[in-house]
């Protein structure tokens, strides 16, 4: 099947992972322990992600798009990841600081605050981009969503990371972003009172209610809003990026968003790209 816009790039490696999972529960009534070892993977079936209700296959691009993607879309959205609930009355994007001469002037930094408000109230969200100078405009760009302490994508370079070689993707003609996924929500659980559940939602939360995978997911996107404002980036050629519960997001927020053209979703696990069928490692 051709590509469909992210959706084979992200959508398409979470489909098995989710409906292996849906009948887990069919065949055992206790919950499966988990397995460490090779060896100790039992023999498993995978539903097929083209078989649609009724018997008929998926044949075409469209057809996938039209009905299948919807089904088991809507079946990602209940059962994991959650809906958004309320909607922001505005965001805005406000440039902070600009350096042309970063990086010992083979780049341009921008740092850009994403506010997003409802009534009185507001959040903000710093983003940190570097632009190779030397590249033809716009350039493509990969975005991290940073779940790990903000000197890892440190705007002044006196720290730098593994987690984020901004040096190395600057030479080779991309630009690099990031935001700090604590800015949108905390990485720990606090009843979603705080960070964007705390300021969109009002009321007692649904079952299906977003989390904070999915809440991450929007600041990604939220991200993105911006560079489509700013003419030095190529905003159908932006990747998300992601580890472990980075790369649980960078899935998910590629399979809502199709804007973006890929993810990159390093040790996903559970809820990511792992076969939860499998029951190897973490499990749900």
């Amino acid at each position: 099947m051709k590509k469909v816009g992210a959706l084979s790039v992200s959508l398409a490696v979470i489909i098995l992972a989710v409906l292996a999972a849906r009948t887990l529960g069919q065949e055992s009534q206790a919950a499966p322990k988990p397995r460490y070892d090779e060896p100790n993977v039992v023999s498993y079936p995978l539903p097929d992600v083209l078989a649609l209700p009724g018997g008929s296959t998926v044949k075409t691009a469209a057809e996938w798009q039209i009905g299948q993607r919807k089904r088991i879309f809507d079946l990602l959205q209940t059962q994991i990841y959650g809906r958004r609930i309320g909607s922001p009355d505005r965001v805005r994007f406000r440039l902070t600081a600009t350096d042309p001469q970063a990086m010992e002037g083979k780049a341009t930094l921008k740092q850009v605050i994403v506010t997003i408000a409802k009534g009185t109230r507001e959040l903000q969200m710093p983003l940190v981009i570097f632009l190779p100078n030397r590249a033809r405009k716009p350039v493509p760009l990969f975005l991290l969503i940073n779940h790990r302490g903000p000197e890892n994508t440190d705007p002044t370079r006196k720290v730098k990371s593994d987690f984020w070689p901004a040096e190395e993707v600057i030479a080779r003609g991309y630009g690099i972003a990031a935001f700090q996924a604590s800015d949108i929500d905390p990485d720990k659980y606090d009843g979603f009172k705080d960070g964007i559940h705390g300021l969109l939602e009002t009321g007692e939360r649904p079952d299906d209610a977003w989390g904070t995978i999915a809440a991450w997911g929007w600041g990604a996107s939220w991200a993105l809003d911006y560079f489509e404002t700013d003419s030095d980036v190529d905003t159908h050629r932006v990747a998300v990026v992601g580890h472990s519960r980075g790369g649980k997001t960078a899935l998910w927020a590629a399979a809502r968003d199709e804007r973006f053209a890929i993810a990159f979703s390093n040790c996903s696990g559970c809820a990511g790209a792992a076969l939860s069928k499998r029951i190897f490692g973490e499990t749900i």
